[in-house]
């Protein structure tokens, strides 16, 4: 009861106010009602801008009162967060241990800040097996704190005081070079966030980082060094179109997680979802199209990574040409109701795919029901180009199927001045910012084709003819060659060509 009696001695000492979290109310007038009328709009989307909120509370957005409430709404919003189920079948083993240990470590610090013993011993003991079997050292290394200050002050036991300072080194030497690895990672991916032409500055870091790590390699062997130092490796391979290397280092770091306790499904997303990419780049597309099934039956429906999914499976279909599957995919994928609440790099890519699809359906590619291509007619060029912002700012990255994909639509509505206004803008886009090492030679090769069909004043024969030199050399530098992503060449321009030719007759 001593545990029990000083717990009860601090909050009687302290007192405990009123827990204000998102609850049923038992006072439907009450704040709290409010509180929860609103919740519930949010949920099923009823309010989604600030000015929806404020004219639902009959306020403005700049006054006061809408201010407050958003605050203490916000407030409330986080309270509740610590009492989510986390025994529900979606969290895993180590999801809930590392939960319950972080709220345990928050208990103990703070009751150890208001000068109990005890109690903060008592939650340091049982999290620190949890921390040890999971390798959350960083929980570890908490609860070691509140060992050793037990048996330096309290105690004065050198014997296990030494034991737990030896320890202590240990583990932070393993969450040091944890931090480390997950820094590097880290500042590999920055690099390709608003990007998708960036391999040879990857590729850079990549090495210089991975060597840093060298001296950790092999000595550390904990569930986030490997998973950090397993995907800046896979990095390093990408970076230069390595694809049987990027698989091979995937099903490497897959190996050496598959015994940890905290491995999850997110993990095996993670390195399937390049395994699906680096087949794909190869033109495995049986391969990459198992390793992408694979990979989404890890990770839970409408969460970014379901999403990121499901846009390789289409990637993959696209460039099979199996085009009514791809759209299958489409529709499920725009048509969750999480897809808005996806960030901007998230959307963009699905609307560039969502212009193919549409050019398909118009080339009788596509087959689809009257209702379905209905929706596909709605969609409208000058919309699709004022809706990607981000993209549209990398000169060297989406914004190359943007500028083909508004082309080919161009010469399917039979817009010729437009499109030889818009092909002159694409020759001198080439220009600008094709550098001399050929960075996007397969690109190059048929924006130059492009521009063949306004100078062959768009008859099928002259253009035909003229533009084969550069079939060919393209053909011969396939995309598990070339240094740009399979983003960038939605199909294969091989493909896309073709479509070209069919449109001049």
């Amino acid at each position: 009861m001593k545990e029990i009696n000083e717990l009860v001695f601090i909050l009687n000492r302290y007192k405990v106010r009123q827990v204000e979290v998102i609850s049923n109310p038992s006072n439907p007038g009450d704040k709290a009602s409010s509180f929860r009328e609103f919740y519930n709009l949010l949920c099923e989307g009823g309010i989604t801008t600030d000015q929806e909120a404020a004219s639902w509370l009959g306020e403005s957005v700049d006054s006061k009162k809408f201010k407050r409430f958003k605050n203490d709404f916000k407030n409330r919003l986080y309270n509740t967060v610590l009492f989510i189920d986390v025994n529900l079948p979606e969290f895993t083993d180590s999801q809930r241990a590392y939960y319950v240990c972080k709220q345990r470590v928050a208990v103990m610090n703070t009751l150890r800040g208001r000068g109990t013993i005890l109690s903060p011993l008592d939650i340091a003991r049982k999290i620190l097996p949890v921390a040890k079997k999971f390798e959350f050292y960083d929980v570890a290394l908490e609860a070691i704190e509140v060992m050793k200050s037990y048996y330096a002050y309290y105690e004065g036991d050198s014997k296990i005081l030494e034991e737990y300072c030896q320890l202590r080194k240990e583990y932070h030497e393993i969450h040091h070079a944890e931090i480390l690895a997950r820094e590097a990672f880290q500042r590999v991916q920055a690099l390709s966030v608003n990007s998708v032409s960036t391999g040879p500055l990857v590729s850079t870091s990549a090495k210089k980082l991975l060597s840093e790590l060298q001296p950790y390699q092999g000595k550390v062997k904990s569930y986030f060094f490997l998973l950090s130092y397993g995907l800046l490796k896979v990095y390093e391979r990408m970076s230069i179109n390595d694809w049987e290397g990027t698989i091979q280092s995937c099903r490497e770091a897959l190996a050496q997680l598959e015994s940890k306790p905290s491995l999850s499904g997110v993990t095996k997303n993670a390195f399937l979802h390049q395994i699906a990419l680096s087949e794909l780049m190869a033109a495995h597309y049986p391969e990459a199209l198992e390793a992408a099934l694979q990979s989404i039956e890890n990770v839970e429906d409408g969460t970014y990574n379901w999403f990121k999914s499901m846009e390789i499976q289409l990637n993959i279909l696209l460039h099979k040409g199996d085009y009514e599957k791809s759209w299958e995919i489409f529709r499920k994928s725009i048509g969750h109701k999480q897809f808005q609440n996806m960030s901007a790099t998230v959307k963009e890519p699905w609307q560039i795919y969502h212009a193919y699809l549409s050019l398909l359906s118009a080339l009788k590619k596509l087959a689809l029901s009257p209702r379905e291509t209905g929706e596909l007619k709605k969609f409208r060029l000058g919309k699709f180009l004022n809706e990607v912002p981000i993209f549209s700012r990398d000169k060297r990255g989406l914004n190359i199927p943007i500028l083909i994909i508004q082309s080919l639509i161009l010469l399917r509505e039979r817009r010729f001045d437009g499109l030889e206004d818009h092909i002159e803008c694409l020759r001198k886009y080439r220009s600008r910012h094709f550098d001399e090492n050929n960075e996007h030679f397969r690109t190059e090769c048929f924006i130059r084709m492009l521009q063949l069909v306004v100078k062959g004043d768009f008859e099928r024969k002259k253009v035909e003819a003229s533009a084969l030199p550069l079939l060919h050399r393209m053909h011969k530098t396939p995309l598990s060659l070339a240094n740009q992503t399979h983003e960038i060449e939605v199909v294969p321009y091989e493909q896309q060509w073709q479509w070209v030719l069919e449109m001049l007759d």
